[in-house]
């Protein structure tokens, strides 16, 4: 969720204060506004699986959980979808 309203003001304070960041971004939605950060993962949160074979073997100090699924009509008309990327995608990050 780095690439999104939200997120990219994060990243743009994390590198503001001289942070490495590593983005995972499904790219759904939001844009790629923070090319200065040290690498873009495009992934889908509800596959986490691989989650530790991600950022090449660079151990991560933090994590800032802001991905999800954001349109509120679309989610009127696909709640099994907003369910599982923003309640099944958040329950795997934290576990």
């Amino acid at each position: 969720g780095g690439l999104g309203f939200i997120g990219s003001h994060v990243v743009d304070l994390l590198l503001h204060r001289g942070f490495s960041v590593t983005i995972l971004d499904d790219e759904s939605n939001g844009h790629n506004h923070n090319r200065f950060a040290k690498e873009l993962v495009p992934h889908d949160i509800t596959v986490v699986g691989d989650l530790p074979e991600i950022g090449n073997g660079n151990s991560f100090t933090h994590v800032i959980h802001l991905a999800a699924a954001i349109s509120v009509a679309e989610s009127m008309n696909d709640p099994d979808k907003y369910e599982r990327i923003n309640y099944g995608g958040s329950e795997k990050v934290f576990n």
